[in-house]
């Protein structure tokens, strides 16, 4: 698994393009019995990659006094990296992953939920035609669509650049934005 889904990295995509393409053959003809795989693969690194963050945090103290930003693990942002690019090509074989993401959009630490919402909103806002992530997953879209009354403005703005791409390639869920946009603005009011 780790090979298979290391072709999909975007450095590999670019400079090995025929052993993608072979992923992408591979990953299609097999995404039901490599679906479990996958979904545990991403587990581990998400998983490992929290467990260790936590251990290496900053003290309360210096959280409250602002000593520094908080930063995401280099291995967890290529994690969602690679997701994003399964998703282009293989959107079939997450089919386990994306509650995954669900669950980080309701994470403690805004970091982690900046970043699902803006992998989810890449995903979201991929062109019709490559697997209409929002009607496959309705609960991972109301989740999503709620973090724009996140109380971290990071999280709210990742959330309006996301929705500009699914607006313009999605104009059917336009009503499902517009309802959500429409509740922040009574909130604000």
């Amino acid at each position: 698994i780790d090979t298979l889904l290391a072709q999909f990295l975007p450095k590999n995509v670019k400079h090995k393009p025929a052993s993608y393409r072979l992923a992408v053959d591979v990953c299609t003809a097999t995404s039901d019995r490599l679906q479990r795989h996958v979904c545990q693969y991403f587990a581990e690194v998400i998983t490992s990659t929290i467990a260790g963050s936590r251990e290496s945090d900053e003290s309360e103290e210096d959280t409250k006094k602002g000593a520094g930003k908080a930063a995401l693990p280099a291995s967890f942002v290529s994690a969602h990296t690679l997701i994003k690019q399964v998703n282009r090509s293989v959107p079939s074989l997450l089919l386990n992953v994306i509650p995954q993401l669900e669950e980080e959009l309701q994470a403690e630490k805004p970091e982690y939920r900046k970043l699902a919402a803006e992998v989810l909103g890449a995903m979201f806002g991929e062109k019709t035609g490559q697997g209409d992530l929002a009607a496959k997953y309705p609960g991972t879209w109301k989740e999503w669509i709620g973090r724009l009354k996140d109380k971290v403005p990071a999280v709210r703005v990742a959330m309006v650049e996301g929705l500009r791409q699914v607006w313009t390639e999605h104009s059917e869920l336009g009503k499902d934005i517009e309802g959500a946009s429409s509740l922040l603005r009574e909130e604000e009011g």
